[in-house]
């Protein structure tokens, strides 16, 4: 053992014995739904959906309708609107008409997530677009749409995990979570767009302004500022005591506070830093039990640390020192071990030069070395530090607590690190016989010590005063060769230190400014200790200290759209001791320049009545205004008189009987700045003169609802006497139809499966209407012909072509009868020789016509084989085939698929979706597969995977009756093995003409 002199120890104990002090907490984020999604669209991303829509905001959840979406972060919700999921419209007079709209965004919430001034979030890699994004902010915002529930209003406060709403079911879009995460600059841009939500797209690829990649931005700063850590097991070694009643030993107590000291002495079995154990105890005693009993139900942890600045002092040439900090467990919730660690602030880019390599991770040096602190006992940390090049370097801890992936900070304080240099101390003879004085001196330094810490460690301190007098001084068993290595101890006690740097911030007086102008400059006073003052932890040629008179001033130059934070501390001559700090914020942003300003000159009412159109809007418009938009959407209808600074507008469209709210913005040249919106409302009631009765309706039915499984239906009544026509209003098409001799009759075409309400008013020769009458139709599928259906669908193509589409036509005829019963049907009357037709593509409601079509014929069966079962129907004589039949549909070219020749047609799939529908006699439907605005998130473009029909009696519409092959289940009706080949020779994930299930029957 060494033998060490009283000062040696007692700056041992002083240099081990600092506590630390830890910061406060950061915010953590989570993703906003927690239930298994796919993203459909991500930052930037543009698509198709009939025109280009380019550069979307944000990322697309996709989940179900009444999904629970969570609040990611703290934060105070700032925006709410809760708008309808789909358009309300409301029938005036026969008309259906708008009276609110959803804004393409149903209902949204945003919520603002804002730091203190000293700290800003971790937006490394996560934004697409750089103009003007704020690289270190300190606020940002996260927004939701599509929402339906909403469960928060504007102002309340929510916290991390809260539900705030659910999923909405918008009749636009499939249900999915519209999630944005926008920098101060995108929230306030957003609130001058006539949503006040702002816009789902930029309108230009691979552009997002002011956002940030959602996905990445969560994962950088899920536990803010505090590194996600590795989970450690408990471990135990021969210290470790089992039983509860014992109480440790001295040396048991030296090592869990020492053992870093007892690592590095010249007792060659000394364990490493790395594999000294702290003790560990098996069980809690009655009286922490007692204690815990007494824990008050509301948890909380809480932390107190003493001196908040530490000062290390090493030698030329040092290049790592030994550390250990003591912290109070001041809350009532019990400390483990396993999750209780301290960290490093600031990241680990700006502390690389104190990391040691001992450490557990790059930010975190130690976990806490007791097994458990119960509340109102001590912890003790023990590590390494690498000493930096540049002495004058300081570093800050806190004390953090683990929770699966995530960190809390424990407390509301932090220690500050600092370095200084002394020359080597001449070495003497080890022997040397050591002053009683200066024994005496170092147990009343001791007793100090120990009355600052506490009782917890006051034992250990006992047990050193006892052991001391045996062991350091004089009762040794070290060899010649150790005692020669050793430094004497002076004789001298240390000169108390008298220096009390402080320094104060006189103006500004506040510690978070907003700014126009990017300098600016700070004062300050200073004591006479303080001889330099350094600026976020170096010095600056920019900060001016006058020692004689005590005061300083800092000129810095200020980032903008950025939250800048200076943080002083004042130092002694020998930078040994320290001021306490004080901090600034400022956030600059350059003035705006002048907005575009608009007015409405005529009319001068903001609410106008009108029986006629067109109605003309006119106003004046400043200097920086370059163009308007009307309800958000530019016109070539304005005209501008640029001597005169004056628009105007005519509104020739006007719906009738409703107010109809006309908003206009004017805009500066790069579409940059807008004006407040200026708006006004029109009624337009034309004049009314309705006839005396309103035309009836006689044929198909006089009882006002009809059933039919026709695509055109016929339709016909009387007029009254006076009526020159009447007006038909069906899926929004309104059809006109001249009245002879009191009588009217029509045809109206449907476009597939469905509920329509036909609404019927005549007008008279001054193109005045009458009241009105209605007619519900329900078209629905031919149930007797259900064996005939779309069976599988190949939209995205094969891999040797994505233009060689396909489709599969199944027919599982009846048991009596064959395949001819089911096409002599006296209802569908078929023309020649078509057995059915398939029909998809744009819809002419006028002609009540697919542009898409491809017809069965007779013959055709005569030209279909497949690698399942080939068909040979002889000339003149009927066969015996296997059931079912399917026939493939081959787009283009009959090699689309190599050995399983089909019917050529032409026409695009889209692979946004279709609704294609299987007719006999060519209205009559008998599969309606109605995918428009998606193929039921089936099949799969990327691996050429088909759509497959789970059960071809059931509802083509349906999104839970169809599968993508490779995932279907093997219960699946008719679901055959893959044996078709596409042109270029690769096996097509489908099974056209597959399975072909061999029994007996006659089909003709």
């Amino acid at each position: 053992m060494k033998k060490l002199g009283g000062e040696t120890l007692l700056f041992i104990l002083a240099f081990y014995l600092l506590p630390c002090i830890a910061i406060a907490a950061t915010i953590g984020f989570q993703l906003p739904i927690k239930e298994n999604f796919t993203t459909s669209l991500t930052l930037g991303e543009s698509w198709k959906n009939g025109a280009w829509l380019f550069g979307h905001m944000g990322d697309d959840l996709v989940v179900g309708a009444g999904t629970n979406v969570y609040a990611v972060a703290d934060g105070k919700v700032v925006y709410v609107k809760k708008w309808p999921l789909c358009d309300v419209y409301k029938d005036v007079s026969g008309v259906k008409t708008l009276i609110e709209s959803d804004h393409g965004w149903g209902g949204v919430v945003i919520i603002e997530h804002r730091l203190p001034s000293s700290e800003s979030f971790i937006v490394q890699d996560s934004y697409i677009t750089s103009d003007g994004i704020d690289i270190a902010p300190r606020a940002v915002y996260t927004q939701y749409g599509h929402l339906g529930n909403i469960l928060v209003e504007e102002g309340q406060e929510i916290s991390f995990n809260q539900k705030i709403a659910e999923v909405g079911d918008m009749c636009k879009w499939r249900p999915h979570l519209h999630f944005e995460v926008k920098s101060v600059q995108g929230y306030n841009t957003d609130l001058s767009s006539s949503s006040g939500a702002g816009f789902g797209y930029s309108g230009t690829d691979a552009y997002a302004p002011y956002r940030y990649i959602p996905s990445k931005f969560v994962e950088l700063n899920k536990a803010g500022i505090v590194e996600e850590a590795t989970q450690f097991p408990a471990q135990q070694n021969s210290n470790t005591i089992s039983n509860p009643n014992t109480s440790p030993s001295f040396w048991q107590k030296i090592k869990l506070f020492f053992s870093d000291v007892f690592s590095h002495s010249g007792k060659a079995d000394t364990q490493s830093e790395q594999n000294i154990e702290p003790i560990e105890i098996a069980e809690k005693t009655p009286e922490m039990t007692q204690e815990k009993k007494e824990t008050p139900t509301s948890a909380q942890t809480n932390a107190t640390f003493l001196p908040a600045y530490i000062t290390i002092t090493a030698l030329p040439g040092q290049t790592d020192a030994e550390l250990i900090i003591f912290a109070k467990n001041t809350g009532n919730t019990t400390w483990l071990r396993d999750n209780t660690s301290l960290n490093v602030v600031g990241g680990s880019q700006a502390n690389i030069q104190f990391h040691h390599s001992q450490w557990v991770t790059q930010l975190r040096p130690t976990l806490m070395k007791e097994a458990t602190v119960l509340p109102g006992d001590v912890g003790s940390f023990a590590f390494r530090a690498s000493l930096p090049e540049d002495i004058s370097q300081i570093f800050h801890l806190q004390l953090v607590q683990q929770q699966g992936s995530s960190f809390t900070q424990i407390g509301s304080q932090f220690v500050q690190v600092a370095f200084a240099v002394k020359e080597k101390e001449e070495k003497t003879d080890i022997t040397e016989q050591t002053n009683p004085q200066d024994e005496n001196t170092f147990f009343e330094k001791l007793n100090t010590i120990q009355d600052v810490l506490g009782e917890k460690i006051s034992e250990v301190f006992q047990d050193i005063a006892k052991i001391i007098p045996n062991t350091f001084f004089g009762g040794g068993s070290g060899t010649q060769d150790t005692q020669q290595e050793e430094q004497a101890e002076t004789d001298e006690e240390p000169e108390e230190d008298t220096e009390h740097p402080e320094i104060t911030i006189t103006s500004p007086t506040t510690t978070m400014l907003y700014t126009t102008v990017p300098t600016t400059t700070l004062h300050g006073t200073s004591n006479e200790d303080v001889a330099l003052i350094t600026v976020n932890g170096t010095s600056t040629q920019d900060l001016v200290l006058d020692i004689v008179n005590g005061v300083w001033k800092f000129s810095p130059t200020l980032q903008e759209y950025t939250t800048s934070t200076f943080t002083f501390i004042g130092w002694n001559a020998e930078s040994t001791v320290s001021s306490t700090s004080h901090s600034v914020s400022y956030y600059y942003e350059r003035p705006a320049p002048p907005a575009p300003e608009i007015s409405i000159t005529s009319p001068t009412s903001s609410v106008i009545y009108v029986t006629s159109m067109p109605v003309t809007i006119a106003g004046v418009f400043s200097d920086q205004t370059s163009y308007l938009t009307i309800n958000g959407v530019t016109s070539s209808v304005f005209v501008y008189d640029a001597t005169r600074s004056e628009w105007s507008i005519e509104l020739s469209d006007i719906p009738a009987h409703t107010t109809t709210t006309y908003e206009f913005v004017g805009w500066s040249a790069e579409s940059t700045t807008s004006s407040s919106p200026v708006s006004i409302d029109v009624l337009y009631e034309p004049q009314i003169v309705p006839l005396a009765k309103a035309p009836t309706i006689l044929t198909p039915t006089a009882s006002g609802e009809y059933t039919t499984h026709a695509i055109s239906v016929q339709i016909g009544g009387t007029a009254p006497t006076g009526t020159v026509s009447v007006a038909l209003v069906a899926a929004g098409v309104t059809t006109t139809v001249s009245v002879e001799h009191n009588a009217w009759m029509t045809s109206i075409h449907l476009p597939g499966t469905g509920v329509y309400d036909v609404v019927a008013y005549g007008v008279s020769v001054a193109a005045n209407i009458s009241a009105s009458i209605s007619l519900v139709v329900h078209v629905e599928r031919y149930t007797e012909a259900e064996y005939i259906s779309l069976s599988e669908i190949a939209w995205m193509g094969t891999k040797a072509a994505a233009d060689d589409e396909w489709f599969e036509v199944m027919i599982i005829p009846p048991e009596e009868g064959g395949v001819p019963s089911l096409f002599e049907d006296d209802e569908f009357s078929p023309d020649s020789s078509e057995l059915f037709r398939v029909v998809w593509g744009t819809y002419d409601s006028e002609t009540g016509l697919y542009d898409h079509t491809v017809s069965f014929h007779e013959e055709d069966f005569a030209l279909i084989q497949g690698p399942g079962a080939p068909i040979d129907i002889g000339q003149g004589n009927r066969s015996l085939q296997p059931s079912p039949i399917q026939i493939v549909f081959e787009r283009t070219s009959s090699s689309t698929l190599r050995n399983a020749s089909g019917i050529v047609y032409t026409g695009l799939l889209k692979n946004t979706g279709e609704r294609m529908l299987v007719l006999l006699g060519g209205t009559i439907i008998v599969d309606d597969v109605d995918a428009r605005n998606a193929w039921f998130e089936k099949g799969d473009n990327t691996t050429k995977q088909a759509m497959h029909r789970i059960d071809p009696t059931l509802s083509g519409s349906d999104p839970g009756n169809w599968c993508t092959f490779d995932e279907c289940s093997e219960n699946t009706q008719y679901l055959g093995e893959a044996q078709a080949l596409d042109a270029g020779g690769n096996l097509v994930h489908g099974s056209p003409y597959s399975p072909n299930i061999d029994i007996s029957g006659p089909y003709w």
